[in-house]
């Protein structure tokens, strides 16, 4: 389990609706963390969480790519501002 691995997460969170709607009816950190893994991204919800904060670090402006709009729907991610 890594922040490589919930990077490379987002990646193709980032590319794919369909993963995204995976995730739906996903209501708490370890069924998200679970999801992911029978999906093949082993990390944990602290992995997922540092990779967020990591990347929205820097951002300025972000591409319109859904990802960042889905995220705020996970409610369990603490974003810094």
């Amino acid at each position: 389990m890594s922040i490589e691995n919930a990077d490379q997460f987002l990646i193709a969170a980032a590319r794919s609706e369909s993963l995204r709607e995976q995730f739906q009816n996903v209501h708490n950190p370890a069924e998200f963390a679970a999801l992911a893994g029978t999906l093949g991204y082993e990390f944990t919800p602290d992995d997922l969480k540092a990779a967020v904060t990591e990347h929205s670090r820097s951002a300025t402006q972000r591409r319109h790519t859904g990802v960042w709009e889905w995220l705020r729907t996970v409610p369990w991610i603490e974003r810094e501002p």
